[in-house]
């Protein structure tokens, strides 16, 4: 499908257009001339494209050579590669939010991936990169995606819009030190997504439906009470932000 480049992004944009000329009342396009869908079609398909984390690194990478040349993103006239940096940004910002939340889905994503590497292997399939629910270590894997993907872009963000980023840049200095902090505590995974033992001939199903004890845990002695994080609940009143009107549209 695709011929296997950005499978997910292409489907995503793909259907989106389908479900907009499939249903009358869904198509946010019809008010448009001709030119400017064709213009909006365009900019959607770069931007979504532009979340595949194959292409992060020449993203990346061309987002800071515009950066060092036209630090004042009010001077950029094509503002495509911004758009495609905002929406990648906002992709793989989970990171950046509140402890609490930031670790609410990297549980989700984890869960995620240990799931389609357990299907891989039931198909006798190679297990993906970062798949593999029993060498699976989440603050690390945390760490890693930090380090090597999120910081350096808001890094970047940060020169060029240093008021934008601050707030996402606290919160991530701080999650790193709580991912830091579970690790040295020896937490691996929490208990809901440890990889469940063999079956053995012989063993009674109760004791083969016992989780893996992991460092830190309770049951093995350890300090950290390693439990699945809270559910996430919306902090109201929510802010209304009036956000101007909207673009003019063809009658």
């Amino acid at each position: 499908m695709y011929n296997d480049k950005s499978v997910n992004e292409n489907f995503h944009i793909a259907r989106a257009f389908a479900i907009a000329r499939e249903s009358p009342d869904l198509d946010i396009f019809s008010g448009f001339s001709l030119d400017d869908q064709k213009q909006i079609r365009k900019l959607m398909i770069e931007t979504v494209l532009s979340t595949d984390m194959a292409v992060h690194f020449d993203l990346l990478s061309r987002f800071t050579s515009q950066v060092d040349a036209k630090p004042d993103l009010s001077e950029w006239t094509d503002r495509t590669l911004l758009y495609q940096m905002l929406v990648h940004l906002a992709d793989i910002a989970n990171p950046s939010r509140p402890f609490h939340l930031a670790r609410g889905w990297a549980e989700r994503v984890i869960e995620e991936f240990c799931d389609q590497g357990d299907r891989e292997a039931a198909c006798g399939l190679p297990v993906s990169a970062m798949c593999n629910r029993v060498t699976m270590n989440m603050p690390r894997a945390q760490l890693g995606f930090i380090n090597i993907f999120l910081k350096p872009t808001l890094n970047c963000f940060e020169r060029a819009a240093p008021d934008f980023v601050r707030m996402a840049l606290e919160h991530l200095d701080l999650t790193i030190k709580e991912w830091q902090g579970l690790d040295a505590g020896g937490l691996v995974l929490p208990p809901h997504l440890m990889p469940q033992p063999s079956p053995q001939a012989g063993q009674p199903e109760q004791a083969q439906q016992q989780p893996q004890q992991q460092q830190g845990s309770p049951a093995a002695g350890g300090k950290i009470e390693d439990t699945r994080a809270p559910p996430m609940q919306p902090q109201l009143p929510l802010k209304v932000v009036d956000a101007g009107p909207l673009p003019k549209r063809h009658p």
